[in-house]
């Protein structure tokens, strides 16, 4: 007996009627992946597609793409039921989500993701449902069907093995702080850049720039500050060249003196401006 995981979503804006589902003899479940992205997807035949993400440091996102984007918004049921071959286990309590816009209009994250999972693993099914914003009977049902889904999901699980411990968020924005009259890198600093290091050679260079600030107190002449910025940079961006960042991707700024982020009437305020800025931007 087959087993069916079925998205019963009733749409806002009539996005059509009928039930989508890929037959037995269609059915797959392809994964993708990197050390930043592990994905688990369901083509619904003339529907769209329902797919797991998994990215460092998020928790686990349900999303369903429709081939027709949606123009309203409105709120849904998910419900988790047992297959009918297990007589004595009961459905889940309704959960309410938001059904947006456009061609991503369900994105479940969080528990109720990792319980679809799941749920579609162990056999058990899980419906997604919500009125018709004109109150009109337009039904419908998107289904995803689990047939060869363990061989996708065994390749996914060994995908979020070697994800990375950090997130884009967590890579992209670091500020070192030196001390005065100071630019070489302590151990702690090449510890930080390593991590932007990791996160863009595991994401593919072509993706990101990497944008070098350099800043100083005031208490040398603008000249001195100019020269002592200028080598704050140059360490970081040697580094990151000789761990395998192409120099091509860097782009440097000196500030000097001139950008401060606290007063420099104190010994704290010049300690946070004697820093130097690292921002990891994605590729237009």
């Amino acid at each position: 007996m087959w087993r069916w995981l079925t998205l019963a979503l009733l749409s806002p804006v009539a996005w059509g009627m009928g039930d989508y589902a890929a037959t037995i003899h269609n059915s797959e479940w392809t994964h993708s992946g990197s050390n930043t992205l592990c994905t688990l997807a369901h083509d619904i035949t003339g529907y769209g597609v329902g797919r797991f993400e998994l990215r460092p440091g998020r928790r686990l996102t349900f999303v369903v793409e429709t081939l027709q984007p949606g123009k309203g918004e409105g709120e849904a049921q998910v419900t988790i039921r047992p297959p009918p071959w297990i007589h004595d286990a009961e459905a889940r309590a309704p959960v309410a989500v938001k059904l947006g816009r456009g061609k991503r209009p369900l994105v479940i994250e969080g528990a109720l993701g990792e319980q679809l999972l799941d749920a579609l693993k162990r056999g058990w099914s899980a419906q997604i449902e919500h009125a018709g914003r004109s109150g009109a009977p337009v039904r419908v049902r998107a289904s995803l069907n689990p047939v060869n889904f363990q061989k996708g999901f065994r390749d996914y699980l060994a995908c979020s093995e070697k994800l990375l411990p950090y997130s884009f968020d967590e890579a992209r924005r670091n500020t070192l702080r030196f001390k005065s009259g100071k630019y070489a890198l302590s151990d702690s600093m090449k510890g930080v850049l390593d991590r932007v290091v990791a996160f863009v050679r595991a994401s593919g260079e072509q993706r990101y720039r990497i944008y070098i600030g350099g800043h100083t107190d005031n208490v040398a002449r603008h000249v001195t500050n100019n020269r002592l910025a200028a080598r704050r940079i140059a360490s970081v961006a040697d580094y990151l060249v000789k761990n395998g960042i192409s120099s091509s991707m860097l782009s440097k700024k000196n500030h000097g003196e001139s950008r401060p982020v606290a007063s420099n009437r104190s010994e704290r305020g010049r300690a946070l401006n004697r820093r130097v800025e690292i921002r990891l931007v994605k590729s237009k």
